[in-house]
């Protein structure tokens, strides 16, 4: 498949099993070409909770060019979905300023999960942070503000003393 087929298919909706094959036969040195095949499987293949594949995709063109913002972002997601934390905090925090409400919503997504964890405030505090300055950001994008809004809830919940 020439690189523009490549490209035109996976900007379309793709099963897991078609993803897969593409990737098990891709060659490296044909798609070093062009990063939108890399962003467009990974995205396909995290979408799809297909995360270690996913990984495994973005992270064969980070090893070639490891400061690339939207494969770095769809590797912290595909970390964080799987149940790392630090690591995609990191990743993120370094990105910080780089882009914009996916990296916060992921990022504050990676420090719940690290609340949940530890049961440190400090966490719950950081992600009310982060997911203030995403919402901030993702006004135009209606799912993400909504599920900013929810965690900001639940969170003000959390960090409040009861009566």
């Amino acid at each position: 498949m020439e690189m523009t087929e490549l490209r035109s298919a996976l900007q379309r909706k793709m099963s897991f099993e078609d993803l897969l094959a593409l990737w098990r036969r891709h060659n490296p040195e044909e798609w070093r070409e062009d990063v939108e095949i890399y962003v467009l499987l990974g995205d396909q293949l995290t979408r799809q909770c297909e995360l270690l594949i996913g990984l495994d995709v973005v992270s064969a063109w980070l090893r070639l060019t490891p400061r690339h913002n939207r494969l770095r972002q769809l590797q912290a997601l595909a970390l964080a979905g799987s149940g790392a934390t630090a690591l995609p905090a990191r990743i993120l925090s370094d990105m910080a300023g780089e882009n914009a409400a996916d990296t916060g919503e992921t990022l504050g997504r990676t420090h719940k999960d690290l609340w949940r964890q530890t049961g440190e405030s400090t966490h719950v505090q950081s992600a009310s942070r982060v997911y203030c300055q995403a919402l901030e950001l993702s006004e135009s994008s209606r799912p993400i503000s909504i599920r900013i809004r929810s965690y900001l809830a639940i969170a003000e919940k959390a960090i409040l003393p009861s009566d």
